[in-house]
């Protein structure tokens, strides 16, 4: 894929600017500062890219992180898709809080999350933890899409 016809947004800035160090030629933008989720400027310039220009998000695995996908996807009026957004079970794992089992209730009833993305939070529901959901737990990123 020629360099510039992917944007891919990153929920953590430490993430984001690792991905940036290994020069990809993608387009990357965080997400959001105000705890991950987008802010007014980063909304419009994704509406502004080019219609045929792929969109991905790369956040943590988390009710919250699903919920900033929704909410990119929501107010962008653009088909995102998810990159490495799925549950991976780990032993002590931190507990789902009661804002995360409602957050998740809300998300499985959601129009802006596909059915892939429902299979991995119902699985997190199951667990009843969050799991490894944290993008860093992934390592250092390689050098070539999708980067793991």
């Amino acid at each position: 894929m020629p360099p510039g016809s992917r944007c891919l947004t990153v929920e953590n800035n430490a993430m984001l600017a690792e991905l940036a160090k290994l020069k990809s030629g993608m387009l990357m933008s965080s997400s959001g500062s105000e705890g991950g989720y987008a802010n007014s400027a980063v909304i419009e310039f994704l509406k502004k890219l080019p219609l045929n220009m792929e969109l991905w998000h790369f956040g943590d695995s988390d009710p919250k992180g699903f919920d900033i996908l929704r909410d990119l996807r929501e107010r962008t009026g653009r088909e995102i898709q998810s990159l490495h957004m799925r549950f991976y079970p780990i032993e002590n794992a931190a507990p789902l809080s009661e804002g995360d089992h409602s957050t998740i209730s809300r998300l499985l009833s959601s129009e802006h999350l596909t059915d892939t993305e429902k299979l991995e939070l119902q699985k997190i529901k199951t667990s009843d933890t969050k799991g490894a959901f944290e993008q860093e737990h992934l390592g250092r990123p390689g050098a070539i899409w999708p980067f793991y």
